[in-house]
Parts: structure tokens; sequence; C-alpha cells
């Protein structure tokens, strides 16, 4: 009896933190749906940058923020400087995205835009390299590669059967969409968005469209780009003057 009491308890422990994160998961699908790339991305985010990839999915997502909220959070009082350059650098300097820096650079953040974005900048501890600087009806796009030994283990496995491969690369894009006004209130809301996109290696002979990532993997990605957003968007609202 102990051994099955405590058999019992471990798998009710095990199960509060899965249940959790299954909610959490449900909960961000919900507030941040898929969004049609071809409608709120750009044709060079979903384009691969080198012959001999495909792009095999683009995942855009968007929640609406205080225009004031915004500028507050980065301390700017410039109305010139423009939106899109903001939203990354508010981006980027969310609890999260500072983890990663810190995890990457093993301890040391490196650049991540808060002086703003150039064309081959290093960002995130030199994980992502700009591709497109930010400016006026502009977004950023940066672009990131998988390590090499990774995709090519992946990929033998996968010409000996393996149901999957492992993506080479990807690029961001941090964009704004629409500016409305709260109906009795008249606080400027602005629309911003997060994309993500994934290359894969385009291999002769493979059944099209080609192996990719599973799907349970591709669902964990597209969580924790929402969460990303989710985070940014709630940092930022919660910006006290």
């Amino acid at each position: 009896m102990p051994r099955l009491r405590t058999l019992v308890i471990g798998t009710g422990l095990a199960a509060i933190p899965a249940l959790y994160i299954r909610s959490r998961v449900l909960s961000l699908e919900r507030d941040y749906p898929s969004l049609s790339p071809e409608s709120t991305s750009t044709v060079e985010l979903r384009t691969p940058r080198a012959p001999g990839l495909r792009t095999a999915y683009t995942d855009v997502y968007a929640t609406r923020i205080p225009l004031a909220a915004l500028r507050r959070s980065l301390q700017v009082g410039d109305e010139r400087a423009p939106l899109e350059e903001l939203w990354p650098r508010a981006f980027f300097q969310t609890r999260t995205m500072r983890l990663e820096a810190k995890i990457a650079g093993l301890g040391a953040e490196g650049d991540l835009g808060a002086q703003g974005f150039t064309v081959g900048q290093r960002l995130v501890a030199g994980v992502m390299r700009v591709l497109r600087a930010p400016g006026p009806g502009t977004p950023l796009i940066v672009e990131w590669e998988m390590p090499p030994h990774v995709v090519r283990f992946f990929e033998t496995i996968a010409a000996w059967g393996y149901p999957w491969r492992m993506m080479k690369g990807g690029r961001h894009e941090w964009s704004v969409g629409p500016m409305t006004t709260l109906s009795g209130e008249g606080e400027d809301m602005v629309e911003v968005r997060f994309a993500a996109a994934h290359d894969y290696r385009v291999v002769e002979g493979e059944k099209e469209p080609g192996k990719i990532i599973p799907q349970w993997v591709m669902r964990a990605h597209r969580a924790y780009a929402r969460y990303l957003l989710d985070e940014a968007a709630k940092e930022i609202r919660q910006t006290k003057v």
C-alpha cells in the first residue's frame, strides 16, 4: 500500500505541471490566432535567402498595445521615432529575451537593440543578424542559423528513414499594423506583430513537400512565439508613467 500511495501521489504531482502547460498553450492559441502570412508579413520574410532552401511555413501573430505605453516603456518622447523601431526594441527588453541572450552569451547579453538596429548587426549574443533595419513602413527582419552539426545529424538519420528533419535556420520579423482609437477613451492603440519563418534544405528525391520537425515540436515552437508576444505586450501595458 505505501508503494501504491507513493505511485499515485507521484503521478498526481507530475500531472499538475503537464495540465498547466496544456492549459497555457490552449490559452495562448485562443488569444493569438495565426494570421495569414501573405497579408501580414513581407515577401522577404517568406523567401529563402539562398538556393537549395525552402520556407516550409511562416507564422504570424499580433496584438494591440497602447501607443503611449510603448513610448513610455522605452522612455521615448520623440514623436518622430518610428514605431517599427520602438516595437522590436521593447520586445528584446523582455525578461525572457534577456534570459535567452544571457544563456547564449554564457552570462553576457550582448546587443539587444537598445540603441536601434543596423544591417549586419548581431543581436542576442550573436544568435541573430539584422537583414533589414526598421524604418517608417519597414519592419525589422533578422536571420538565424541552426548549428550545422545538428542539421547534418538529422539529415543523416532522415536519409535512413527517420520521418522528420531539422530546419537549417530562419527569419523573424517585427512589424506594426493599423492604428486605432479606443471608443470612449481616446487612447491610441497600435497593432504589433511577431512573425517567424523556417527554412529547410531541399533534398532531391524526397517526397513533396518534404520532411520537417514533428507536429508536437512545431506546436511548441508556435506556443513559444505566442508566449514571447504575450510577455512583451503585457510588460509594455504595465509600464507606469
